[in-house]
């Protein structure tokens, strides 16, 4: 049996963004977000598409994270 482990990590990854600081900030968190999600579907659709290829797909979504980090100012980076 395939060990899917690594594919949740790498969703849980590509969803866990940190809070944006403002109402800018959020724009841009949205954005990034939104291409991370795309991303991660993408993993999603091809994991039960070829379950062997597990491995593989993970390797994409991390790439495709790098592609898109979060360069937005977080919430608890700004001194209250």
């Amino acid at each position: 049996m395939t060990d899917f482990r690594p594919l949740v990590e790498a969703v849980l990854e590509a969803l866990s963004l940190p809070a944006p600081a403002t109402v800018g900030d959020r724009i841009e968190h949205d954005q990034i977000l939104n291409h991370r999600v795309m991303y991660a579907r993408i993993l999603l659709k091809s994991a039960l598409k070829n379950p062997n290829d597990v491995e593989w797909a993970v390797d994409y979504l991390r790439e495709r994270l790098a592609e898109h980090p979060p360069t937005y100012r977080a919430a608890d980076e700004v001194k209250q």
